[in-house]
């Protein structure tokens, strides 16, 4: 990712969240939530995304399993308050989908933007999509990407 396209810094570009807590432990010596914290907002985003919206459209024996992330550390973040994670499919390929996420601060402000690739498993193992799950898949996609 070469810096984010602005619409994944904007809050209405997301459909799916969920809300985590800034945690002292998430901060390092000088009070800046560290790297490694944000990664894991990033996750916690993604998992649920995955639990709550892919998963009820994949049906039994299919999964996915985490393939790539990259992340863009946009601002700092500090100790107290929320942070609200927006997840939403970015791109669909052959065999796996690319998961968008972005947290926002106590501010609201963007604070990262995460592109996170997630290799499809079906029955038998890595897979490309079966054809009716590349459909319920698409309906996830943003207007522009479908």
């Amino acid at each position: 990712m070469a810096g984010p396209r602005p619409e994944r810094r904007q809050r209405d570009f997301y459909t799916h969240w969920i809300t985590d807590r800034i945690r002292f432990s998430d901060t390092d010596q000088v009070g800046h939530v560290n790297n490694l914290a944000l990664a894991a907002y990033v996750e916690t985003g993604r998992l649920y995304h995955s639990l709550e919206v892919l998963q009820p459209l994949l049906g039994a024996g299919h999964g996915f399993i985490l393939a790539r992330v990259e992340i863009d550390y946009l601002a700092e973040l500090h100790f107290g308050g929320q942070v609200d994670v927006g997840t939403r499919v970015v791109q669909l390929g052959r065999s796996s989908l690319t998961v968008g996420t972005a947290v926002f601060g106590p501010d609201r402000g963007c604070a990262v933007v995460a592109d996170s690739i997630v290799a499809h498993l079906g029955p038998q193992g890595p897979s490309p999509f079966p054809a009716d799950l590349r459909r319920r898949l698409q309906g996830q996609l943003p207007p522009a990407a479908a």
